[in-house]
């Protein structure tokens, strides 16, 4: 068995890592912005009210920790 060069499996990591965050970007994008009927809305609306952290979520507490951040 062949064993990867450490730039070669750093590199795959890096692929690897930016095309999962890019799948959940477009799933977290897709989920809250789509037209859905009455029952996928429910649906919707219990993911919120679960508190489960959606990309956007968390990348809008982010943003808004840093503009607080700048203001105090």
């Amino acid at each position: 068995m062949r064993v990867a060069k450490r730039e070669h499996a750093d590199t795959f990591y890096d692929f690897a890592l930016q095309t999962g965050m890019s799948f959940q970007m477009m799933d977290d994008y897709l989920d809250s912005f789509r037209r859905v009927n009455l029952k996928q809305a429910r649906n919707k609306a219990a993911i919120f009210l679960e508190g489960k952290n959606t990309w956007l979520k968390i990348k809008s507490l982010e943003i808004d920790a840093c503009t607080h951040a700048s203001v105090i």
